[in-house]
């Protein structure tokens, strides 16, 4: 066999490899989804939530380890277990996938906490951004809200200043054990 012909195949195996595990990654989240999604036993369903996440982990999808204790509310590992699965199939192109599990996070988010998935994600993601800056000195305030989910860092500082009233390079001038809580609400009349 030529040195091209050898050259030719090792780079096909190379550009076919990634598919192959992204086709591998995407069966095990359907299987995933599959199981949580019919098992009404809610013990079953936090420690199927917690191989998930462990997972997404593995496959370096996570940053940080989830783990939800055995007494935990079921609604709220629903939530966070639809969020997850709805965004992987968003990012895998499979829309109607993604709606039917965003509609599932919205019910158990709405029947547990009584506040919209909107709501509630932006309280975590700003809860996990002020964790970040008051812990992490050594991480930049542009990578902090790319750990948020922020693409752009003018809408992380004005996101976070609207929920905090405080800007987050202020934050940075905190000392790490520093409470900082959102203002009280203003509510319409």
């Amino acid at each position: 066999m030529s040195k091209t012909r050898i050259i030719f195949l090792l780079l096909a195996a190379w550009m076919v490899l990634p598919v192959v595990g992204q086709e591998a990654v995407a069966t095990q989240l359907r299987y995933y989804a599959e199981r949580y999604s019919g098992t009404p036993d809610a013990q079953k369903r936090i420690r199927l939530a917690n191989d998930f996440f462990s997972y997404l982990q593995k496959i370096d999808y996570l940053d940080e380890s989830v783990v939800f204790p055995n007494d935990a509310h079921i609604d709220s590992v629903d939530v966070n277990v639809y969020y997850y699965i709805a965004e992987w199939y968003y990012g895998d192109g499979q829309y109607s996938q993604a709606t039917a599990y965003c509609s599932r996070a919205a019910e158990a988010c709405s029947e547990t906490l009584g506040v919209t998935p909107q709501v509630y994600f932006t309280q975590v993601r700003m809860k996990k951004a002020k964790y970040l800056l008051l812990n992490y000195r050594d991480i930049t305030v542009n990578e902090v809200a790319e750990k948020c989910g922020y693409t752009l860092m003018t809408n992380f500082t004005r996101a976070f200043a609207r929920y905090y009233g405080i800007k987050p390079s202020e934050v940075r001038l905190q000392k790490p054990d520093t409470e900082i809580t959102p203002p009280p609400r203003r509510r319409a009349a």
